[in-house]
Formats: structure tokens, C-alpha cells, sequence
């Protein structure tokens, strides 16, 4: 397509008239000029606009930069910090040198499957008040185990390992025991295995309470200044403060004596019985027992017997 040419049209200047100044001094008559209304009165209003304007774009401009909230929140300075950490703690354990441990010694180190395998099989006691005051335990002897650890207490609680047992017996005394405390026993078998001590199950707990011992004594004959003939009895070993005295004549019934004082200290253990028969087996023994009423005796001595001949 053909442009097409718009015309302009050209503005032409008319020429002003320029006075001409005269000697004689009269005004001079010329056409008068008229001021054309582009004069410079309506260029000087935009003047006054354009300096108010930078004002408000200059004023927000560095208050509106958010340029300090990015260097304040440096969140990436605490993220790169955090991994570097891991590293470390993941290259400790790895050094330990636990295979220096476990190089050497390792047989005897065994597990729990280990320990099940080779621990030795639950063992039976019984506990019993002995004679002498004691308690007695008694087991019974078995291959299967090396020894066993005895435990006694005097409460549900609190056990305390009295003894350490590796001789092949079948009996324990403990003699660290009061008459009338009630005490409670339990024993743990174990073997040795590659250097190791591998325990089984604990026992039944056996419960007792021990007795005041059987007292030991002599029986002899004897005859006083003027004939009078009487049995002595001393008592060389005996726990308790009193003692009964038991007389059986030849094959018939114990019969408990009747003693002015059976106070064994304040008789110094010696007590003085006499008698007006003849031709007879006197059989006597003993009992002790800590106070008045009676609340528990002694086991009862051996019996120890006498031939009256005269």
C-alpha cells in the first residue's frame, strides 16, 4: 500500500510594526500591539508542578528498600551449621576399637542363649533347726554344678550371701543364728564355664527358725558327810537361763522335777538330787529355755542313765 502524506500547515509571522521616534517630540502614532495569549503567564503555572513532585518519590524510596530484613533472618547461616555436626557424631563409634576387646577374650563373654545353655539345674535344700542351736541346711550332692552360693535373711528382702560352697558335701551349719528369729534361705547353683562363672535359678526358700541348743551336762553319784546320797548334775554347755529336769526310774515314764530354784546361773549350773531308794536305773535329761512363762525350750539332751546298787 500507497503512504499517504498528510499536509502540514506552516505558521507565517506577521511582521510587527516597529514605531519610528520623531525629532519633534509628539508621541508617535503607530497601530497598537496586542498581546497574544501565549504569552509566558500560562508557561509558568507547569512550572510550579514538577517541583513538588520528586519530593514524595524521593522520601518513600529508602524507606520502602526492605533490604535489612534479608541480612537480619540469615536462617542459611544455622542450616549449614547443623550438618556439619552429624559427621561427628556418626565417626565416633564408628572408632572405638571395640574389636580389640573382643579379639582376645571372646569365648568367655557368652550371651544370654550361652548362659541358659550351660547354667546349671535348679537345686533343692531344706533347712532345719539343729541341735546345737544352728540351723542345719542339707542338699544334695549332684555333678551337674561346681558349687553354689547360700543366701539367708530375716525378711522377704535383703539377702545376704553367707557362704560360698565348693567341697563336695551335702551339709552347711550356720551357726550366726538367735533361737526364735525366724530366718529365710535360698541357694544358687553355678558351673564353671572358659573362665566364666555361670549361675542357674535361685532354690525354694526354705524358712526356720533355729532353737536354744541341747544343753550338755554330766550325771554322777555322791554321798554327803553324813550319808545322805544325792545324783549331781552339772551343765558344761547350754543356751537359756532356766532348766527342767526330767527323772525316769528304771522302764517307766518321765516325770518332770519340781526344783526349789532352777535359776542356772544363780545355782552355777550344778543341781543336787537326792534320793532314798535302792536297786534302780535312773534315767535323766534336760531342758532349757530363756524365760518365764515358757514361750519355747531347748531340744532336749542326750539321756544319760545310772545304776543305783546300794
Amino acid at each position: 500500500m500507497t503512504p499517504t502524506v498528510t499536509s502540514t500547515v506552516t505558521p507565517t509571522a506577521i511582521p510587527s510594526l516597529t514605531p519610528s521616534v520623531r525629532p519633534t517630540g509628539q508621541p508617535a502614532t503607530g497601530p497598537r500591539i496586542t498581546p497574544s495569549p501565549t504569552l509566558p503567564v500560562k508557561t509558568a503555572k507547569p512550572a510550579k508542578t514538577p517541583v513538588p513532585i520528586p519530593d514524595p518519590i524521593l522520601t518513600p524510596a529508602p524507606t520502602e528498600t526492605p533490604t535489612y530484613t534479608p541480612y537480619i533472618t540469615k536462617v542459611p547461616a544455622e542450616t549449614t551449621a547443623t550438618p556439619t555436626w552429624l559427621p561427628i557424631l556418626t565417626t565416633t563409634p564408628t572408632e572405638t576399637p571395640v574389636h580389640t576387646l573382643s579379639a582376645t577374650p571372646q569365648a568367655p563373654f557368652a550371651t544370654d542363649d550361652d548362659n541358659a545353655l550351660n547354667a546349671p539345674k535348679q537345686m533343692t535344700i531344706k533347712a532345719s533347726a539343729d541341735r546345737s542351736g544352728s540351723v542345719r541346711i542339707t542338699w544334695k550332692s549332684s555333678t551337674d554344678r561346681d558349687g553354689f552360693l547360700l543366701y539367708r535373711s530375716t525378711n522377704k528382702t535383703g539377702y545376704k550371701r553367707i557362704a560360698m560352697i565348693t567341697a563336695r558335701t551335702t551339709t552347711y551349719l550356720d551357726r550366726k543364728v538367735s533361737a526364735g528369729t525366724k530366718y529365710r534361705y535360698k541357694a544358687v547353683p553355678y558351673v564353671l564355664k572358659n573362665g566364666q562363672t555361670v549361675r542357674g535359678s535361685a532354690s525354694k526358700i526354705q524358712t526356720v527358725s533355729p532353737r536354744l541348743m541341747a544343753p550338755k551336762y554330766s550325771l554322777t553319784k555322791h554321798r554327803t558327810v553324813d550319808g545322805q546320797r544325792f545324783l549331781q548334775i552339772r551343765l558344761n554347755k547350754y543356751q537359756g537361763k532356766y532348766v527342767d529336769v526330767y527323772i525316769r526310774k528304771n522302764v517307766g515314764r518321765y516325770v518332770l522335777l519340781r526344783l526349789k530354784n532352777n535359776n542356772i546361773k544363780q545355782q552355777k549350773g550344778i543341781f543336787k538330787l537326792h534320793y532314798s531308794f535302792r536297786n534302780a536305773t535312773i534315767s535323766v535329761k534336760l531342758r532349757t529355755y530363756d524365760k518365764k512363762p515358757v514361750s519355747q525350750k531347748s531340744f532336749y539332751s542326750n539321756e544319760k542313765t545310772i545304776l543305783i546298787d546300794e
